[in-house]
């Protein structure tokens, strides 16, 4: 729950350099994976979450119904021609399906295991430029300097610093422009 209760808040630091820097302030100590939280944006890490769950959770049992009726199919197969209910192809029926079912579930649990951590990881990548973004803005708005922003090495959108610095250095040369005329 730690995790959840996340505040991020920006504060401006090494202001000679001009650079704003997220701050994450937890209630408590936990660390998830190093850091204090892979939710930075949790209403869209958390509805990608549960649209990549909900998608990969039904075709994993779209298949594995797909294969247990495929196995049902085969021991009607061997009722129709006669063979007795005591035949070994029904107990090799009964041990395959029982294994390969048990194989499938193991492997769409460990496979949804593995698509929930890649979510997070790659939501995080995303939420945290726009989540960045929005506390610049916010700041700016307030009526904070007009500083340059930055992303953290491996987030996603990497372009968008440089073309919103530039930006914000035109409007800012444009508004000084202004205010000497």
């Amino acid at each position: 729950l730690n995790l959840l209760k996340a505040k991020f808040v920006c504060s401006k630091t090494r202001k000679s350099e001009g650079m704003v820097k997220m701050e994450s302030k937890m209630s408590g100590d936990r660390h998830f994976m190093g850091r204090h939280s892979f939710l930075i944006y949790p209403k869209f890490q958390l509805t990608v979450l549960a649209i990549f769950s909900v998608t990969i959770t039904s075709l994993c049992g779209f298949i594995y119904f797909q294969i247990w009726s495929s196995f049902n199919n085969l021991a009607q197969l061997g009722s129709k021609v006669n063979l007795p209910i005591d035949h070994p192809y029904f107990d090799f029926l009964a041990l395959e399906k029982a294994n390969l079912m048990g194989f499938i579930l193991i492997g769409m649990f460990l496979g949804l295991g593995l698509s929930i951590l890649a979510t997070l990881l790659i939501t995080h990548r995303m939420a945290g430029p726009i989540k960045r973004l929005v506390t610049y803005f916010i700041a700016i708005k307030n009526g904070g300097d007009i500083n340059p922003v930055f992303f953290r090495k491996n987030d996603y959108f990497s372009d968008l610093p440089s073309e919103i610095n530039q930006a914000m250095e035109k409007l800012q040369s444009s508004e000084d422009t202004k205010k000497s005329a």
